[in-house]
């Protein structure tokens, strides 16, 4: 049981320390996204209205 435990804190370790499969193009195009949003908004005239 305690080399099963260690085994299992050394991979979530190791893997803390790595990006998960994928999450660079999904932050990619979370950004392009927010990006384009945001480019919208100021070209309505954007800001906050009261």
């Amino acid at each position: 049981m305690v080399i099963g435990f260690i085994g299992v804190f050394l991979a979530w370790s190791l893997r803390a320390f790595q990006e998960a499969p994928g999450e660079k193009l999904h932050r990619r195009e979370y950004e392009e996204r927010a990006r384009r949003a945001g480019a919208k908004r100021a070209a309505r005239g954007g800001g906050k209205q009261r």
